[in-house]
């Protein structure tokens, strides 16, 4: 599929002298049911496991160093994942669902995700209710509250 959107072109390399761009595997949910002391309301063990982590890229991968990070991406929707990849990670492209730049979010540099809920691996589009997208009128909506200067420009 990465190969039809791009249009043929190839998009992914065994070679990292060719990369422009370095997948950091990191799943935040996966963290908090290995990590996460229940009932504790503290994840400091996971941003600390984090640092780690970043650690252990820094030396095992010499890329990491060429840039601290900054040509490297994580993707994550977990309510955790802005402060888990604080630190030496806030150099690195952030893909989160939560884009909330008073936890470091980059605009410019970061990626805002939809946060969605797949009910069905098989069938991704099972059980979604309303209108074809084609047939709504309405682009977003949103009932939150304005605690972010960023939603005022929406």
């Amino acid at each position: 599929m990465v190969h039809e959107i791009n249009g043929g072109k190839q998009t992914v390399t065994g070679d990292p002298g060719k990369a422009h761009l370095f997948y950091i595997p990191f799943s935040s949910r996966l963290l908090q049911q290995t990590l996460y002391v229940r009932n504790s309301h503290r994840h400091s063990n996971l941003i600390e496991y984090m640092k780690n982590y970043v650690k252990m890229i820094a030396g095992k991968y010499p890329f990491w160093n060429r840039t601290s990070g900054a040509d490297h991406f994580v993707v994550a929707c977990h309510d955790w994942a802005p402060a888990e990849t604080r630190g030496r990670m806030l150099s690195s492209i952030r893909a989160l669902c939560n884009a909330d730049i008073e936890v470091g979010f980059k605009i410019g540099k970061d990626v805002s995700l939809p946060e969605t809920y797949i009910r069905s691996s098989e069938n991704p589009v099972k059980n979604i209710e309303g209108d074809p997208p084609s047939q709504r009128p309405i682009l977003a909506f949103f009932a939150g509250g304005l605690h972010v200067y960023v939603r005022l420009f929406c």
